[in-house]
């Protein structure tokens, strides 16, 4: 569902704020005696001395009020981070609500760099994953270097001020960032603008550092524009910093011989980065095949969909054109203007759709795989750029809402996909769905195989 992806989207863009919190340790000498002569010096200065750090601890809270499909969601979040010179650990707790549809969903997340390996953990009620991949700590920073603050100036609004307190702390604040700013963050943590129900508008940042500059707390908040009428979405991170130079990692943390080595599960998130990409391109074309094999009572039934997709945007609006060849016969599928035209055996049909569900039915063919990162319980790489995902266990609920009638019920279901990239780019993701059960009391199975063929060649404008 919407909501569904949005919850997974909100997630990401957490653990990006995480990151903007955490930052990297190498060592160098402190000044003793240090008076700033503005906000941006100050800023720089504890941004140097939390470079300084060779061991430290961090304590999140989150709180984040959204709207969707007219629906009130709330999302709470705590999360613990650790950093060493050597070790790395990271596990956070989110728990999505509605009072209005009567949901709770808890996902757990843990990631950790120890003793040569990358370790993640993910639960989110329906899956439990617990996989790691051996590499080098060089390999584990280059995966996570590109912090948010790396590529975004904090200090770049125009509105910053700074104070001494009396016990010799230090205090920072930023607002008034531009849109151009703001859109730069959004598109860092891998968000829309209006993801939460209305538009970001500014962001403050708060800090408070001790007398050598460490940051004890800092907070962020989200300023937001609904429309007329609507009710106004939340988003406050409070961070707090402890352990300077003294904490240590406990390997106890970690159960290791739970997880299942895989060849790099680095690219279980490059897929979903990749996947999105392709979604928000300003034009793509695309081949899409998919074929279905339904045995049930010895007779066998098989249908077939050949599809050829370019979208994108025009002028600014969103527009698709889709030739599809479905069982022998011919489509021609069409949109632009709000409105979706359909052509077939000489007759056209139009009916009413929205920008935002044009792209949802597009973003729906380009991930015909309904890749899961969480799903995934195993990672092969098969040749360079080329790597085999399979599932174990798919989640039956799901499915068993796409199949029709009462009459079939589902007792397992496996997928193995395999994704192709070239220099950093996804090219081909091919899925293979295995689903098996009843139908009317007799066993069935089916199969399901798609192939989504990205073309680079002619890219419409």
């Amino acid at each position: 569902t919407t909501m569904q992806k949005n919850f997974r989207k909100i997630c990401a863009l957490l653990f990006g704020v995480l990151m903007i919190l955490c930052m990297s340790a190498c060592h160098q000498e402190i000044e003793s005696v240090y008076e700033p002569e503005s906000a941006v010096a100050l800023w720089d200065k504890v941004d140097g001395a939390m470079n300084t750090l060779q061991s430290m601890e961090m304590t999140t809270t989150t709180k984040v009020v959204f709207f969707d499909s007219g629906y009130q969601f709330e999302l709470k979040g705590t999360a613990y981070v650790l950093s060493t010179k050597e070790n790395h650990y990271t596990e956070s707790i989110n728990v999505l609500t509605s009072n209005e549809l009567s949901l709770e969903q808890t996902t757990k997340v843990m990631e950790a760099y120890y003793d040569g390996k990358m370790y993640i953990y993910n639960s989110d009620g329906t899956y439990e994953q617990k996989l790691c991949t051996e590499m080098s700590h060089e390999e584990y920073d280059q995966e996570h270097g590109a912090e948010l603050t790396d590529e975004i100036e904090m200090a770049d609004c125009t509105k910053a001020e700074f104070s001494k307190g009396e016990d010799n702390t230090w205090n920072l604040r930023f607002s008034g960032y531009t849109k151009k700013t703001i859109d730069k963050v959004l598109e860092s943590l891998n968000i829309t603008d209006g993801l939460l129900g209305a538009s970001i508008v500014d962001m403050e940042v708060n800090l408070v550092a001790n007398s050598d500059f460490y940051v004890k707390t800092l907070e962020i908040r989200f300023s937001f524009t609904p429309a007329a009428g609507e009710a106004t979405p939340q988003f406050i991170v409070k961070a707090e910093y402890t352990g300077y130079n003294t904490v240590e990692f406990d390997p106890a943390k970690l159960s290791t011989l739970d997880y299942v080595p895989v060849d790099d599960v680095r690219v279980l998130e490059s897929v979903a980065a990749a996947l999105q990409e392709r979604q928000n391109a300003v034009s793509g074309k695309f081949a899409l095949s998919i074929a279905t094999s339904y045995e049930h009572q010895g007779l066998t039934q098989t249908t077939s969909e050949i599809d050829t997709v370019a979208y994108g945007r025009k002028n600014g609006a969103y527009v698709y054109q889709i030739t599809s060849e479905m069982d022998g016969q011919s489509f021609l599928i069409q949109y632009q203007n709000e409105e979706q035209t359909v052509t077939a055996n000489g007759q056209t049909h139009t009916a009413a759709q929205t920008e935002q569900e044009a792209k949802t039915f597009v973003d729906s063919l380009i991930n015909s795989a309904r890749y899961n990162a969480n799903a995934i319980s195993g990672v092969q790489k098969v040749d360079e750029g080329v790597y085999i995902l399979s599932c174990a266990q798919l989640d039956l609920i799901e499915y068993m809402q796409a199949l029709t009638g009462d009459h079939i019920q589902l007792t397992s279901g496996s997928q193995q996909i395999t994704v192709t990239f070239q220099e950093g780019k996804l090219m081909k993701i091919e899925s293979v769905i295995t689903l098996t059960g009843a139908d009317s009391g007799e066993p069935m199975s089916m199969v399901v195989t798609s192939v989504v063929t990205f073309d680079d060649s002619q890219e419409t404008e």
